[in-house]
């Protein structure tokens, strides 16, 4: 049973904990249960728990946190750290405050422990995003009712303006530089590997393609979500062309 009303923090991580047990105790997966639980509501309630989603998920944008999915992954893009903070979400309140304190506490979560010995991915869960868009579409059968919806209940200016501090910066290729902010993953997880891995790019060029598609992704459809995707890859492949043939200009 849904449990609709005022969607505060409180509320936000009620339905987050309920899908968690309901999925456990079904066997299903956590996200369709999550999306079960949210089309039970009203389409306001969807749209403040998009709302309280949406800051708790922007509150992770932070380099330590950054780094503790870079170390888990082997390498973690823009779009990676998306759905590594939607996974850290997925896991409940207790372990969301625990990692918004330090993310070193990841490394003893059993889901993190196992992906080490496995070689395997965790915490990387892009469907959460997802979960108010796909409420949204059951209850109405139109895959853009919830992107009209949003636009109405948030202007552009307001979602544009959800800057978050992102903390000390540091050198994603520097491996001492990695594990200042997370030492207990030294000789935990097997170091990423330093070619074929998306290191994320700081560089104007790439915060702007980022920004770009952080404004298309900002809808929560995953149609367009791909699209956004698809373009910054693109943009990118240009970019990594043509800085050879700038520098010879240099």
């Amino acid at each position: 049973m849904a449990q609709c009303g005022f969607m505060n923090i409180d509320s936000f991580w009620n339905i987050i904990e309920s899908a968690r047990s309901s999925a456990s105790a079904s066997g299903r997966l956590f996200d369709e249960v999550l999306v079960d639980l949210l089309a039970g509501c009203p389409p306001q309630e969807i749209l403040e728990y998009a709302e309280q989603f949406d800051e708790v998920h922007d509150a992770l944008y932070r380099w330590d946190v950054w780094a503790a999915a870079y170390l888990i992954g082997g390498g973690c893009s823009d779009d990676s750290f998306m759905d590594f903070r939607a996974g850290v979400i997925a896991l409940g309140r207790d372990w969301y405050e625990r990692t918004a304190v330090d993310p070193d506490d990841l490394a003893g979560h059993p889901a993190v422990v196992a992906a080490a010995s496995a070689d395997d991915e965790a915490l990387f869960y892009e469907d959460v995003n997802y979960a108010a868009s796909g409420a949204f579409e059951r209850l109405t059968g139109n895959p853009d009712s919830f992107h009209d919806a949003w636009a109405g209940y948030r202007s552009v200016d307001e979602q544009a303006s959800d800057a978050t501090d992102m903390g000390e910066e540091f050198d994603f290729d520097d491996a001492d530089e990695m594990h200042r902010p997370c030492p207990v993953w030294r000789g935990f997880i097997s170091e990423p590997a330093t070619s074929g891995t998306e290191v994320p790019d700081r560089s104007p060029m790439s915060m702007t393609i980022h920004s770009c598609a952080l404004i298309l992704c900002s809808r929560r459809l995953p149609a367009v979500d791909r699209l956004a995707r698809q373009v910054r890859e693109q943009l990118e492949r240009h970019v990594n062309f043509l800085n050879p043939i700038r520098q010879m200009h240099h």
